[in-house]
């Protein structure tokens, strides 16, 4: 029971380290200094994901009003015919 415990501990710590690796070459892809913050330290968390999420429900929205007004326009043009 201990063995199993052990290696799964290692296994998590070893999909961690895996994990960091990545992020490591990501960031070395994309140019960032892994020793530098992404953002400055005033950065306002809350604010961005308030922001971000009111983008995505407004891209929702306008999507919506624009399947729906497609779907008015197809039954218009049924009913026409």
């Amino acid at each position: 029971m201990t063995e199993s415990i052990s290696e799964e501990a290692n296994a998590r710590l070893e999909a961690l380290r895996r994990g960091r690796e990545i992020a490591r070459e990501g960031m070395r892809a994309l140019g960032l200094d892994e020793d530098k913050p992404l953002f400055p330290e005033d950065f306002n968390y809350k604010e961005f994901i308030e922001e971000c999420t009111a983008e995505r429900y407004a891209e929702k929205a306008a999507r919506s009003a624009r399947i729906e007004a497609e779907e008015e326009e197809r039954d218009r043009h049924s009913r026409m015919a």
